[in-house]
């Protein structure tokens, strides 16, 4: 429990840190400056499961290259979001099955 709220706030250390050199960067402080990114980044570290950080990457590279993707096609931007959040869905839903296939596996 000690090691999860530790990087809790490392976390939030982190991004706050990340927050002022983004608003030193643009010269302003907008509250609205980076709202939409929050699905973008949550359907990128669950599908490739957020306990590693390998599988953080595949997730991105996953979500990354679908997103391409979409793009190159012209999907339209709702059908984007709408297969996103989809995708994201699926991971939370496939999740525990996942895991039981793990902990099979080891033991």
């Amino acid at each position: 429990m000690r090691i999860k709220i530790t990087a809790f706030v490392l976390q939030g250390l982190v991004t706050g840190f990340a927050g002022v050199m983004l608003a030193s960067r643009m010269s302003l402080g907008d509250p609205k400056t980076s709202v939409g990114l929050e699905l973008g980044v949550i359907s990128a570290c669950v599908p490739g499961g957020a306990a590693t950080i390998s599988g953080v990457l595949v997730g991105v590279l996953i979500m990354g290259s679908g997103q391409d993707a979409m793009s190159l096609l012209n999907v339209p931007t709702f059908y984007q979001y709408l297969i996103r959040g989809g995708l994201l869905l699926l991971s939370v839903r496939f999740d525990p099955y996942r895991r039981n296939r793990r902990r099979a596996m080891r033991g």
